[in-house]
């Protein structure tokens, strides 16, 4: 009987699995689109929600998002507010850096500065790493603000 078992047991196969594909584009909303730079991005945040409300006279954007991973995540986002065709105007924002801690949501905001802004494209990436070379100062010139400090 254990045999048996095991025979059948040796038998059995496993459907491989599908990798399954990762999603860098979401439209949380009618008039919001979401990219995300590349696929480490996309496996670490989740768009919860989003939506394009009126501030007076201009757009508010406001999007949640979720950090799924149990780790602090350094992000940059960057809000291209669009007309109704979907030309981009040339009021959109610079990169803002965001910082979210594991298992969290928080909510992005944005104001068009454009009545005729109508639909928003966000870009979330983990920051571009800049390496910037700093010189090794002139030691005279180091010496000499010594004195010029001392001095006073």
């Amino acid at each position: 009987m254990a045999l048996s078992a095991l025979i059948i047991g040796g038998c059995a196969t496993t459907q491989p699995t599908e990798p399954i594909p990762v999603i860098l584009d979401v439209t949380p909303a009618p008039g919001i689109e979401v990219n995300f730079a590349d696929s480490n991005v996309a496996n670490a945040l989740v768009v919860l929600s989003g939506s394009i409300t009126q501030a007076g006279t201009l757009p508010k954007l406001t999007l949640q998002l979720k950090n799924i991973t149990q780790i602090k995540l350094p992000l940059e986002y960057q809000v291209v507010w669009l007309d109704k065709d979907g030309a981009p105007l040339t009021t959109s924002s610079a990169w803002q850096q965001l910082t979210m801690t594991g298992n969290a949501a928080r909510a992005l905001m944005s104001i068009g500065k454009s009545p005729e802004a109508k639909q928003c494209l966000v870009s979330i990436r983990f920051p571009v790493s800049v390496e910037i070379f700093v010189p090794a100062p002139d030691p005279t010139v180091v010496q000499q603000q010594m004195q010029t400090q001392a001095q006073y």
